[in-house]
């Protein structure tokens, strides 16, 4: 299943025209938050979604006039509250969205440099403007993790004070790390904040592994699959991997952010491999290393790790045997409770 990006970038590289409508305000109870976004292309394509459904069809049609005549536009919806046939959420809320048609070059290019700052483990932030002044509509401005401007779009180009002036005003709200609409000397801002996904690291390129990738990039997590075996770890098996890693876990492991947003599974039921990514992650805070394996199993491998050294505080974190128990016996099934169990740690609920 493509991302929004990805379809978008299809579009644009088959030379269509695209849309976009991105939330840009949002009070609540609405039925999205801001920064969600849908695109429609001139060829009648869509991808996304800014309200789930509420004013899709009336937002869609405000896109196609974008599209035909390239002028920005903000539109407002709020709670229709009569019978009468006014467009508006029935589902409750309040929101702002903004439709801009794409700078196909540009657009590309920002997409190609957010991507190498998230897989870096790196925030950054697309700063658009949006309103106050007809000629800087649109302008775009990338900040990274620093909040100083490292690639620059549109108009703004040959404006340095002018850069300097949006980096600053968007600094607090990119250290906050929540999309917001920001006033400053005249012009609205829309500072989109992008954080690292959460990832998944995978140690075995066996069948698990395969519909494991697949659950996990569904629902937005990088995925990184770790196997020394060059035979099973394969571009054809895992094309749908965000990075592969032919080597021994150890090696690997040093590569990849170990923090808050890392999820470890440990599927080869080889202890050459499981125990050694066992002992380096359990070094730093990551909230779930999980291992594949019987009750029997996982009880010898506790022996194993005692005798390398790891205390019983430190092996009350290990998730094992893996996954909920959803009495599954097939890759898939598996799949699906070891995906389920990494959402309800994410989540902040209970291990079990």
């Amino acid at each position: 299943m493509k991302s929004f990006e990805q379809q978008v970038a299809g579009w644009l590289q088959d030379g269509q025209q695209v849309a976009v409508a991105t939330v840009v305000a949002a009070r609540q109870p609405s039925p999205r938050d801001v920064g969600a976004r849908m695109a429609l292309s001139d060829h009648g394509r869509v991808a996304g979604s800014v309200t789930w459904g509420c004013v899709e069809s009336a937002v869609m049609e405000e896109a196609q006039q974008v599209l035909a005549d390239g002028r920005t536009k903000m539109l407002h919806f709020g709670t229709v509250t009569d019978t009468t046939f006014e467009i508006g959420l029935t589902c409750g809320g309040d929101m702002d969205i903004y439709v801009e048609r794409l700078d196909p070059h540009h657009w590309l290019q920002l997409q190609q440099r957010l991507n190498e700052i998230l897989l870096a483990g790196s925030r950054c932030a697309i700063v658009t403007v949006v309103d106050g002044d007809p000629d800087l509509s649109g302008t775009k401005l990338l900040l990274e993790n620093s909040g100083s401007p490292v690639t620059l779009f549109e108009e703004s180009a040959g404006n340095p004070a002018f850069h300097q002036e949006i980096a600053a005003a968007s600094r607090e709200t990119f250290k906050q790390g929540v999309s917001s609409l920001v006033d400053t000397s005249g012009l609205q801002l829309f500072i989109d904040v992008f954080l690292p996904p959460p990832r998944i690291v995978i140690v075995g390129a066996g069948h698990v592994s395969i519909p494991l990738v697949t659950f996990a990039a569904t629902l937005g997590y990088h995925t990184y699959v770790v196997d020394p075996r060059s035979s099973i770890l394969t571009e054809e098996r895992f094309s749908h991997a965000t990075k592969l890693f032919p080597e021994w876990p150890t090696t690997a492991l040093q590569k990849i952010p170990m923090d808050s947003q890392t999820f470890l599974v440990l599927v080869t039921h080889d202890p050459k491999l499981d125990d050694p990514a066992i002992l380096l992650a359990i070094e730093h805070e990551i909230p779930y290393i999980g291992a594949l394996g019987s009750q029997r199993t996982h009880e010898k491998r506790l022996a194993r790790l005692r005798e390398a050294g790891l205390s019983e505080e430190q092996l009350q974190r290990l998730f094992a045997p893996i996954g909920l128990d959803l009495g599954g016996r097939e890759p898939e099934e598996i799949a699906l409770a070891i995906m389920a169990e990494i959402v309800r740690v994410r989540r902040g609920k209970d291990r079990r």
